[in-house]
């Protein structure tokens, strides 16, 4: 009986799939989503929802900051460009950006680098001086 039922179930799903064909091929293929369903804090006290809302803004601040405006001029090139598939075009848009945000990362830490260096070069060459300045007076004092 269980079977014949989920086959009925199945039959009536086909049968509406079929009649919601030609429907769904006219959605607009930009549309966006329907939001997905909010999680319950009716277990969680006013001071508990207050920290979590504190401890959340630190991550909220770093998407943000860091991947908002990426993944939004990504959004705009989709828009703009119509690609036949915007997830791989974005996808893909995303990552060459990563390549480049990884290529000035490393162009930063190197000058950076090169600038510890050129300190520490002036440092050696102050301490070398001040060690021969040093030795200069205590042998004319012999």
């Amino acid at each position: 009986a269980e079977v014949e039922a989920v086959e009925s179930g199945a039959a009536t799903e086909g049968t509406q799939a079929a009649e919601k064909g030609g429907e769904e091929e006219e959605k607009d293929e930009f549309a966006i989503p329907e939001a997905p369903p909010q999680p319950k804090f009716d277990d969680i006290t006013d001071e508990e929802y207050s920290e979590l809302e504190k401890r959340s803004q630190i991550f909220r601040d770093y998407l943000m900051q860091n991947v908002m405006p990426t993944l939004t001029h990504g959004m705009l090139e989709v828009i703009k460009s119509k690609p036949k598939d915007p997830i791989d075009f974005l996808s893909n848009y995303l990552i060459e950006q990563g390549k480049l945000v990884e290529r000035r990362a490393e162009a930063a830490a190197f000058l950076q680098f090169q600038g510890m260096l050129a300190k520490l070069k002036a440092y050696n060459e102050n301490e070398a001086r001040a060690a021969k300045a040093g030795a200069d007076e205590f042998s004319d004092e012999d």
